[in-house]
């Protein structure tokens, strides 16, 4: 899942602003974590897929709360 909500994927324009960002993925998916030092909360849960927010709705919700614990 991914916490940067309005951005398509390859979007680079939120490194102009420097927001923190934060995601969720399987490495399968991705790969790892990628190299943007905007991105301060990396997960990579064992459960959940492309549509991990239907799929599991409480490890969605977790690990949105996560994330804004270490921005706020």
């Amino acid at each position: 899942m991914d916490l940067r909500v309005g951005r398509r994927a390859g979007d680079r324009t939120h490194r102009l602003f420097g927001l923190p960002q934060g995601a969720a993925a399987p490495v399968s998916a991705v790969g790892g974590a990628p190299a943007d030092p905007n991105i301060r909360y990396w997960n990579e849960p064992g459960k959940g897929g492309h549509f991990a927010a239907f799929e599991q709705p409480a490890l969605f919700v977790d690990e949105v709360r996560s994330f804004f614990r270490l921005v706020r």
